[in-house]
Formats: C-alpha cells, structure tokens, sequence
C-alpha cells in the first residue's frame, strides 16, 4: 500500500478552499486563513458551511483508493455533540476567490443558498459524516475514500467537497486554520492511502484524453 497526502503549498499541491456565512451572505473569505463550519446563536446567529477542493490526478491510473482522510488544526470549537456531512460539490466551477453565501463565483447564485441546491450545487447521495464539534487541536476525519475514488476514476481527479452541520438549528461548530495559514505545517491536509493497479483501456485512453 502507498500513500499520498495534498497539503496546499506542500509539495506543488494546490488546494482551493473558503467559507460561507449566512449573516456576511455577500462577503468572500477565499483568502482567510481558517474555515468555520457549523451554526452558532448570540451576537451573531448564523451558518458556516466550507468548501475545499483537492486535485488527485496524480494517483495512478487504476488505484485502489482503501481509504482517505481530512486533518484540521482545530483553534476553536462549540459545546454539543453535532453531526455534519462532507458532500460531493456539483456545483464545480465555484472560485475561491469569489465564493460567497449567495454566489458561487462572485457573479451567479447557487440554485439555493450556501451551495444548498441537493441535486444542483451538490449531491446528498454518498455523503460522509463527521461530528461538527471537534475539539481544538489536530483532527482526522476518515471515510473519505468513495469520495475520492471517484473523483480519480470520474472527475479527472478534481475532488470538491462542501461541509456543514446536519441540524443548523442548534449551537455547535469548529473553526481551524485555512489553506492560507502562513505555516504550512497548520493547514488541511488529505492523506489518501490506496494501492496501484492495472489500468483499464477506458481509464487508460479517458487520462490520455483529460491530459
């Protein structure tokens, strides 16, 4: 078994990512240095939902991805034991430096709101959960291996996947530093653990066509 990790910055990787906040709807924060995903009351009652998106095109045609995970450095989290899920983004030509809770490129509208179109902005189906109430410090969240295997085997490696809370109706959340984190060490990482195989003809010829 062989394993790959794609942390933005480290290695020649490129990993785009950003965060939507309900209550700053017209506001980009493709170039913040941490995420926030969950829902939160108070001052300000609002949703976070991220978005990340890695290139695995490296992986070997024909590689058996046996698993995939997602390390954040947590810096601060919510009281509350909350599930959220990791989706498959459809939405794919959302930019990080024009996402907002409206727009997905800073010009044209999600279908709905916060990349919340099922069927459209992104996919229920296949979806990945994780507890939303990560406590601070470094955190894996695992299973995302069918995620991933698909978009090595479908999507020409391009893996873009939205988190948020399941239930945002009730306090809890987490924020961790960004693809943007001035220390490189600080910033997500996908770890991707599979083993190489034989390609078929049609992945073999559809990677000759993708380049």
């Amino acid at each position: 078994m062989a394993t790959k990790t794609y942390r933005h910055g480290v290695a020649g990787a490129t990993v785009l990512d950003s965060y939507m906040h309900s209550a700053n709807n017209t506001i980009n924060y493709g170039s913040a240095t941490s995420l926030s995903v969950g829902w939160t009351t108070g001052k300000i009652t609002a949703a976070f939902r991220a978005l990340m998106k890695f290139d695995v095109s490296d992986l070997p045609a024909g590689a058996t991805i046996t698993d995939a995970e997602l390390w954040f450095d947590v810096t601060q989290a919510g009281a509350g034991l909350e599930p959220g899920t990791i989706y498959r983004v459809l939405r794919t030509n959302w930019t990080e430096g024009g996402v907002t809770w409206d727009k997905y490129n800073g010009v044209n509208n999600w279908t709905t709101a916060g990349c919340g179109g099922d069927g459209t902005d992104y996919t229920s189906t296949g979806g990945v959960g994780f507890s939303v109430s990560l406590p601070v410090g470094g955190n894996t969240i695992t299973g995302l291996g069918p995620l991933t295997q698909d978009a090595l085997d479908n999507r020409s490696g391009a893996l873009h996947i939205l988190l948020r809370k399941d239930n945002e109706s009730s306090s809890a959340y987490f924020t961790a530093r960004s693809g943007d984190y001035t220390t490189a060490s600080g910033r997500p990482m996908l770890t991707v653990n599979y083993t190489a195989g034989i390609p078929t003809l049609a992945a073999y010829y559809k990677r000759l066509r993708t380049g």
